[in-house]
Parts: structure tokens; C-alpha cells; sequence
């Protein structure tokens, strides 16, 4: 009986002893606030004559939200060594209060286990937080819009006070949407939700845009901040042709006009401007801006201008003139030929001619009625030169009527009508009564009624040897 006594006592003194030989320094109570991280240094010694390979490990300590981890959690401590240990802390900023709770740092040594009790509790600097920053779209395109949702939540059971809320979007550095507004009450334990619309431009630059929401109390205190980003999309759109034509017609020109954007977000690359033409109006065009190009094929002639590249909305203008003066010219001048030639065609005419048969001349007068109509009431003149006689008459003769101021002799004829097509030849010779070098007859005359009734006159030709 007095052995077993002995060797209890010597059991309870040992673990006694050793229990005492490792301790544990450092704080006892924690304060630890919602959304934030923190580090506490806690020192164990080693106040045995052996060396301690010491496993280090927390418990006691289960709250959503809350983490708390050890490190390291392995230590080997030679006689009276002092090792530091760090416990590592973070609250999710959704975490409500914590009253004080209690939780153990422990050190286990081979079977034992030391325990350091120490005390957590968990504190909001304001009930109010963000909860969530979402985006309608995290990619869009110009002209689309993203609506920014921030939303609040109240972590007490009592009606928030009212809040500012500040919504901005960076890009590239720069500020391109801000928008501050204060709060409704958020209702106990509720959520609040605050919805900004960034509309995009037309041109709206591609690339990264990030978005900053900070929450602050009305004394101007920051309470919380979030952040997020989307994306504008890059688009290379150059018209296939062009943007905008214009032409203008005057009467010696027509300017063309042709305007191309780049109606993307992102600059453009080199392109060509093709202008397609008839051939023929390759002499007849002049543009303000010389191409860089000219290719002819298939009756067409390509001109090209090769474009640098363009910003967003940027445009290039091109213009050239068509001269038309030639074309007028070219047309009066059928349309001259195509009246002469229908006049030769299709109006009566009277030609006179004139062959040598020795020292006698013949004379012809021809009359035609090329035209459509009757002629009627046809009267023929003719006049001879007093150098010459008349000896006689061929085809229908003519009246002779002496010409008393001239002493010339007109020869008249009188035809009662022509149908279309018909002709009539008759004529006279002449005998020069005095030797002649060079001889000039006159034109003989014509007149006739035509359909209307008019009178109309005609001449032939004159005749010169």
C-alpha cells in the first residue's frame, strides 16, 4: 500500500513538473473588427533540460465568417529556448458582432497537451457594409449601357441611418463617369440596393473600365469600398464602299463628293477609297486630291486613294469634278450632223450643174422633193450673166423675162406639183458672146407652197469656173 502511494505521488509530481517546464506568453484578450485581418505574436519556451518537439494548433473557436489559423504549426525548442508563434485572424466584412468568446492556443509535447486560453471578440467600426457590386454586362459593345448594382446590407436589427454612395469608372486613368447619391434607410437586417446606368458613346474607346464604389456616412467617414470592371469591345467597321455620296450636277460639270468614317472604336487600318468610271471619261475627270492608284480594265478605269488609318468617328473626304462641256459639244454637234443630214434627206431641193460640150455650156436645174409632203405651186428663177445667150432648151421651158436695169435674162419655170420622191431636170445652153477666162452663174431660186400653205423659198448653189 505504501509503495502504490508512493508512486502516484511520484506520478502527479512529474507531469506536475513537466507541465510547468513549457510556457506560453502573450496576449489574453483579442479584439478583432468586421472586414479586417490581423496577426498576434504569442512566445513559447522550452524551461526543460531536453529538447521539445513541440505541435502547435488552435480549438474552441467556430464562427461563420471568422478564420483563425497558427503558424508554425511545427517547432522543435532546444533547453530555455524561446520560439515566436503568430496566430493569423480575419472577419469577413459580412460578419455581425461577436460577444467576448473563449478559445485555447495549444501546445501538444509528446502525449501532453498545454493549453493557453485566450479570449475573441468581434467588433463593426459600422453596421452597414457592401454586399455585393454586380454588373449587367461584364462585355459590351458602343452605344450599349452596363447597370452598375451595389447593394447594402444592414447588419443590426434597427433602421440604418442614410449613407453616400460613390460610383465612378476609370479608364485608362482617366475619369469618365461619376455619380454620388445618398441612400434611403435601410430597414433592420435588410438589404439596400443602388443602380447606376453608364450609357457608352457611339465611338466609345475599347478596352479595360474599371468601376469604384465607395460607401461613406454622412460625416464623411469611408465605411466600405468595392470595385469591378467590364469591358467595351473593340470594332473595326469601315464601310465597305463609303459613308456618305453627294453629287451635284451644273451644265459644264458634276462634282462628286464621298465621305468615309470609321464607324468603329478602335483605329483603322490603311484602306483604299475606289472610284469605278466609263473609259471614256477618263480625259474629262479632275480630282482635288491626286490618286494613289489608277488601274483601266473592261471599259472601266479604277481610281484608288489609299487612306491612312483612321481614329473612332474620324473621316476622310474625297472630291473630284467630271467636265461635261465636251459632252454638250460632242452632242450639239450630232445633233447639228443629224439636222443637216435629215435636211439633205428630208426637205425639196434644187441643185444646178454645168457641163462644156465644145464652146456651149449645158446648164441642169434639178428640183426634188425629198420631203414627205406635196409641193405645189413650184416656181424656178434663173438668171443669165449678160456675157452669155441662151440657144436653146432642154425639159420644160421656161418663161424669158428681159431684166430692164441688169439687161440680164430670167428664165422661169413653173411646175403645178411634186409628190414625195418626184424630181423634175430641165435646163438650157449657153454661148459666150464674148471670150471668157473664168465664168461665175449665178444661183437659181426656188418656191414652193408647202402643206401649211407657207411659202417657203430655196436657192441652189452657185457655179464658178
Amino acid at each position: 500500500m505504501r509503495v502504490l502511494i508512493f508512486w502516484l505521488i511520484a506520478f502527479i509530481l512529474s507531469t506536475t513538473f513537466s507541465y510547468a517546464q513549457t510556457s506560453i506568453t502573450g496576449a489574453d484578450f483579442i479584439t478583432l473588427y468586421a472586414g479586417e485581418s490581423k496577426t498576434v505574436e504569442y512566445y513559447i519556451t522550452n524551461m526543460e533540460a531536453v529538447p521539445q518537439t513541440l505541435s502547435v494548433f488552435i480549438s474552441g473557436f467556430y464562427k461563420e465568417g471568422v478564420s483563425l489559423d497558427v503558424y508554425p504549426k511545427i517547432l522543435t525548442l532546444q533547453p530555455n529556448q524561446t520560439e515566436k508563434i503568430t496566430i493569423y485572424l480575419e472577419a469577413k466584412k459580412f460578419v455581425k458582432e461577436i460577444p467576448p468568446t473563449k478559445f485555447s492556443l495549444n501546445v501538444k509535447y509528446e502525449n501532453m497537451i498545454f493549453e493557453k486560453d485566450l479570449i475573441l471578440q468581434v467588433l463593426r467600426k459600422h453596421p452597414v457594409y457592401i454586399n455585393s457590386l454586380d454588373l449587367s454586362s461584364y462585355g459590351i459593345y458602343p452605344s450599349e449601357s452596363v447597370n452598375i448594382i451595389t447593394t447594402l446590407e444592414n447588419t443590426k436589427n434597427e433602421v440604418s441611418p442614410n449613407y453616400k454612395v460613390f460610383t465612378k469608372i476609370i479608364f485608362e486613368g482617366s475619369e469618365v463617369f461619376y455619380k454620388e447619391r445618398i441612400t434611403d434607410y435601410i430597414p433592420p437586417s435588410g438589404i439596400l440596393r443602388v443602380v447606376e446606368t453608364f450609357q457608352t458613346e457611339r465611338y466609345q474607346k475599347a478596352g479595360k473600365y474599371e468601376v469604384y464604389v465607395s460607401l461613406y456616412n454622412l460625416k464623411g467617414e469611408l465605411v466600405d469600398e468595392a470595385k469591378s470592371a467590364f469591358e467595351v469591345k473593340a470594332i473595326e467597321k469601315i464601310p465597305q464602299n463609303f459613308t456618305r455620296k453627294e453629287v451635284k450636277y451644273s451644265f459644264l460639270e458634276v462634282h462628286v463628293k464621298i465621305e468615309v468614317r470609321n464607324e468603329g472604336n478602335v483605329v483603322s487600318k490603311p484602306f483604299y477609297v475606289i472610284e469605278s468610271l466609263p473609259l471614256f471619261m477618263k480625259d474629262f475627270f479632275n480630282p482635288s486630291v491626286q490618286p494613289t492608284e489608277i488601274e483601266s480594265s473592261f471599259g472601266q478605269v479604277n481610281y484608288k486613294w489609299l487612306i491612312k488609318p483612321l481614329e473612332p468617328g474620324e473621316s476622310v473626304i474625297i472630291e473630284y469634278k467630271i467636265s461635261i462641256w465636251q459632252t454638250w459639244l460632242t452632242i450639239v454637234a450630232i445633233i447639228i450632223l443629224v439636222l443637216f443630214i435629215f435636211k439633205r434627206t428630208y426637205t425639196p431641193v434644187i441643185r444646178k450643174s454645168v457641163k462644156r460640150e465644145g464652146k456651149r455650156l449645158k446648164v441642169f436645174i434639178k428640183v426634188k422633193n425629198s420631203s414627205k409632203k406635196i409641193m405645189k405651186e413650184i416656181l424656178v428663177e434663173d438668171f443669165v450673166p449678160t456675157m452669155f445667150k441662151v440657144t436653146s432648151y432642154f425639159g420644160v421651158k421656161p418663161e424669158e423675162v428681159e431684166m430692164k436695169k441688169t439687161k440680164e435674162k430670167k428664165l422661169v419655170w413653173k411646175i403645178n406639183e411634186l409628190k414625195e420622191d418626184e424630181e423634175a431636170i430641165f435646163g438650157y445652153y449657153l454661148e459666150p458672146i464674148v471670150e471668157i477666162l473664168s465664168m461665175r452663174l449665178p444661183a437659181a431660186r426656188m418656191e414652193y407652197t408647202d402643206h401649211k400653205g407657207r411659202r417657203v423659198p430655196l436657192f441652189s448653189n452657185e457655179l464658178v469656173e
